[in-house]
């Protein structure tokens, strides 16, 4: 299961993933779009879903989402801040050992080059990554 006490904190901006392997290729998936593929296919126990629900809406509340957002190719990253004993750090290990219950790889990716910063706020940031990162 997933243990934060045995996951190194990341030193860089980093990011709580679903791998999906992919021949020898792994791809690496929004555990948020992972919770909304969960919720729609009806998988889950009647606790999992209100828990999967909750944890949704405590991200709705609590993590800024911009209102206009053009860059389909940016990915969000966690500032390095927020690893740790922060309440956000908590509730993704939250969510990820849930995810985890229904067949879900979670790993923490971390990088010190997330690429072209085009949105950032107190705990996140996305960033186009370049054409040699990732």
């Amino acid at each position: 299961m997933f243990d934060t006490k045995q996951v190194p904190i990341p030193t860089g901006f980093f990011r709580f993933v679903v791998v999906q392997q992919q021949g020898e290729k792994k791809k690496h998936l929004s555990v948020f779009v992972t919770v909304e593929r969960i919720l729609k296919s009806e998988a889950t126990t009647y606790n999992d879903e209100r828990t999967l629900r909750g944890l949704d809406r405590w991200f709705d509340k609590n993590l800024t989402s911009p209102k206009r957002f053009d860059k389909a190719a940016a990915i969000f990253w966690f500032k390095p801040h927020v690893a740790g004993e922060t309440e956000l750090w908590h509730k993704m290990a939250a969510l990820a050992k849930l995810l985890q219950k229904y067949r879900c790889q979670v790993e923490i990716v971390s990088t010190l080059r997330p690429g072209k910063i085009v949105y950032d706020d107190a705990d996140q940031i996305a960033a186009v990554p370049f054409n040699d990162t990732f």
